[in-house]
């Protein structure tokens, strides 16, 4: 019997099934990872557009609202002045601002100007939990203008300060511990903290001075013309001036902005922004 030559078994053309549930599986591993890929390129992408525009409209704000206290000749403590007030100043809620107009030559009028009003409203939905609206007021002579509401100038908004404080500097005559002051200080807060300047030393920290309402009381007393410059947190929707004003001659702005979006997965995602800035009013 003639052994037949041995030949090597030809496969027919195609994958075995165990080639193919192999190739599925590695190529069901590489979608997930581009899927997951593309998603949170999505999520960055959606956020950092998101945070973009908020940024930029968040420093516009504060930027406005801090042009009209450089521009305020004094903070009001109600508008109107006289009569029932519709608005009164308060840390949280309201900054009342006069801004006289400026004449051709640039000088101010200060017969004539806007008395501008920041207003902190609590609001539910996309533009909450707070925003700050703007209105305005004509004012001219003894004439005061209704209120308009003009514009929203902030929203998502978590958090608003107005604090306001008064500065004096007095002079030491050698034998005075004690100096009246233009409105009861308030104590320092989280935004302003009040100081009492000796030498270029903040006498408050150390405790060699102390405010007790309207006064303050030093441990000793300065030599002759010594300067002490004073600042402190006033209550701003007290009278303390002519013509409506409280005793602040600078204010300090604190907002805290909520950022809202989306991610890919239509899951809520958030930041938050701070801004604080102080300017002094003009000519105050």
């Amino acid at each position: 019997m003639t052994a037949r030559p041995w030949r090597p078994v030809r496969r027919k053309g195609g994958f075995s099934s165990t080639e193919l549930v192999a190739v599925t599986g590695v190529f069901g591993m590489v979608l997930v990872f581009v899927l997951q890929a593309i998603g949170l390129a999505d999520s960055v992408f959606r956020k950092a557009q998101t945070s973009g525009i908020g940024l930029k409209e968040a420093r516009k704000t504060v930027e406005a609202i801090m042009s009209d206290v450089r521009t305020a000749t004094r903070s009001l403590a109600r508008y109107p002045t006289t009569g029932d007030p519709m608005f009164t100043s308060d840390e949280e809620t309201t900054l009342i601002l006069h801004v006289p107009d400026r004449r051709p030559d640039g000088s101010l009028d200060h017969n004539l100007g806007t008395v501008k009003i920041y207003e902190v409203e609590a609001v539910e939905g996309p533009e909450g939990p707070l925003r700050i609206l703007l209105w305005e007021a004509r004012v001219g002579g003894n004439q005061e203008g209704d209120p308009v509401k003009k514009r929203v100038v902030a929203k998502q908004v978590s958090q608003v300060a107005f604090a306001q404080s008064a500065e004096q500097t007095v002079f030491g005559d050698g034998s005075t511990k004690s100096f009246g002051l233009l409105a009861p200080a308030l104590g320092s807060n989280d935004h302003l903290k009040e100081q009492v300047l000796i030498g270029g030393k903040n006498r408050l920290s150390d405790g060699l001075a102390v405010f007790d309402g309207s006064k303050l009381i030093l441990a000793k007393a300065p030599r002759d013309q010594v300067p002490i410059d004073v600042q402190y947190r006033v209550d701003p929707g007290t009278v303390a001036g002519s013509k409506g004003a409280n005793a602040s001659s600078s204010v300090t702005v604190f907002i805290e902005f909520r950022q809202v979006w989306r991610t890919s997965k239509h899951d809520e995602d958030a930041r938050s922004m701070q801004f604080l800035t102080r300017n002094a009013l003009l000519n105050k």
